[in-house]
């Protein structure tokens, strides 16, 4: 087959930019040439020439990339204009550039929506007719302009008001004409070796300067205060518009949509995207393999390690866990133990650590990890704690600690809790008290972790996952050339 793959990032050429979804696109890339299919990459929304300008598309072998796009990715620097990915008619003509660079395709695969427009996407189904288009839902950019459903970096967005929750939902301000620069500098610098290698220090020193402030801090839960400033805007008939014009996508544009988790699928569906053209797909991990070397851990009578691994930030879940160690009695926090793999950058967060490590046995905290270090780090843990409070499509972390021989204990929020599927390891989002109840369990062995070895654990080995996808491919492929068929 001839297969286009879209993301923000380039997977072969940017780097780490792009996060998870690159990772996964290295992989997937490589395993369909390694099969003899021919894949294309293509991306939009982080390059631009230094004078800017009208959008060009520009090509290295298989890696295409459209610079100047008028959508800057990610879309934390596209959030406050809603109404350029509406009207803008930059990039209409990109498909038909796209045709006449690499001739017919069988697949296009898209993996967000980000750097793009909706004129490109009415125009590429005109230009690809034959074509299977696919989107996987690795977020839940199609209804959400912040792509996490995470509404003001403080609750989970369960109802946006016609795009009015939206106004007031941004925790950065636009940011829109400083990415760009950040842009121009950071492609001239990767276009030109020679440059970046002379200017490597002050361009470093620059970017930095101009990308001050885009993290907001992260704040200890306060009832009496917001956790986060917000940067409101009055474009709620853009976004409502804009989610309308995305679910309509659904129907007209892309044959399929995969979501990356069953609980992704019920929401995706539970705002608009219709049932029979969503399917659930599990990702498949590198680490699959790890699974079957790790010895499963079955924690001793008495005494507990529980692991975090990720962010100390609130909408990664991480005060959660701390409020539901303060609520354990204490002669279970006496004998359990905490190890902590997570950037700690908020000095406000290091005394709710020394707080938790008080009444803990030990806590061992590793300030930021690299996969390399994960074996290690998790080799005394007994079970791994999941707790988000978003719906987050399907935690990397899970898979990390599953896949090292490590349980865990998840809310009832996101995809964590269907690689088990038990609701013994489940407890509802933000209870503290709930996950105090489930620790105190899993204590006392009321709560057996044997039983969760015992259940048939949805993971899926990347073999496993590329020969289910090109088998949708085919699926896809065949019903829209039949279909084609019978129209002519």
């Amino acid at each position: 087959m001839r297969i286009l793959l879209y993301n923000y990032a380039q997977p072969l050429l940017d780097g780490h930019a792009g996060g998870g979804v690159t990772v996964y696109l290295r992989m997937l890339v490589g395993a369909l040439r390694h099969d003899g299919h021919r894949v294309y990459t293509l991306s939009s929304g982080t390059r631009r020439t230094p004078w800017g300008g009208i959008p060009v598309l520009r090509r290295r072998e298989d890696s295409l990339m459209v610079y100047n796009a008028p959508s800057v990715a990610p879309n934390v620097f596209a959030f406050h204009h809603p109404r350029i990915y509406l009207e803008s008619a930059a990039l209409d003509g990109l498909p038909q550039r796209l045709h006449e660079e690499i001739g017919e395709l069988d697949v296009l695969h898209f993996h967000n929506l980000e750097g793009l427009t909706l004129g490109f996407f009415t125009a590429l189904r005109s230009q690809f007719p034959r074509a299977a288009i696919v989107l996987t839902a690795h977020n839940y950019g199609l209804l959400c302009n912040q792509t996490n459903l995470w509404h003001a970096g403080s609750e989970a967005c369960t109802d946006f008001d016609g795009g009015v929750a939206c106004q007031q939902c941004a925790t950065v301000p636009d940011l829109r004409r400083r990415q760009m620069l950040i842009n121009g500098i950071t492609t001239s610098l990767r276009d030109h070796p020679w440059l970046e290698r002379a200017l490597r220090l002050p361009a470093t020193v620059a970017q930095r300067r101009l990308a001050r402030g885009l993290q907001p801090a992260c704040r200890a839960p306060d009832p009496g205060a917001p956790t986060t400033v917000t940067y409101a805007n009055r474009e709620a008939p853009a976004y409502a518009l804009q989610r309308e014009t995305n679910i309509d996508l659904t129907r007209c544009v892309f044959d399929r949509v995969l979501a990356v988790s069953r609980r992704t699928r019920d929401v995706l569906v539970s705002r608009g995207v219709a049932p029979s053209d969503c399917d659930v797909m599990y990702i498949g991990t590198r680490h699959w393999s790890r699974l079957a070397e790790s010895a499963r851990k079955f924690p001793r009578p008495g005494a507990l390690h529980l692991g975090y691994l990720g962010y100390a930030r609130k909408d990664k879940w991480f005060f959660v866990l701390l409020e539901a160690l303060r609520l354990l009695p204490e002669a279970v926090a006496r004998t359990c133990t905490l190890t902590v793999a997570a950037r700690v950058d908020d000095p406000q967060v290091r005394p709710l650590i020394e707080d938790a490590a008080s009444r803990l046995a030990e806590l061992r905290l590793f300030d930021g990890y690299t996969h390399d270090q994960l074996t290690s780090i998790l080799a005394p843990v007994d079970c791994g704690i999941v707790p988000p409070l978003w719906e987050d499509c399907l935690p990397q972390v899970a898979i990390e600690f599953v896949t090292s021989g490590v349980p865990i204990l998840c809310s009832d929020r996101g995809g964590a809790g269907e690689i088990a599927d038990d609701p013994a390891f489940l407890f509802a989002a933000g209870d503290s008290a709930a996950l105090a109840d489930r620790i105190v369990s899993m204590h006392n062995g009321t709560l057996s972790l044997q039983r969760f070895w015992s259940l048939p654990l949805r993971l899926r080995s990347e073999e496993d996952h590329v020969r289910e996808l090109i088998e949708l491919y085919a699926r896809v492929l065949e019903a829209r050339r039949s279909a084609g068929s019978e129209a002519g």
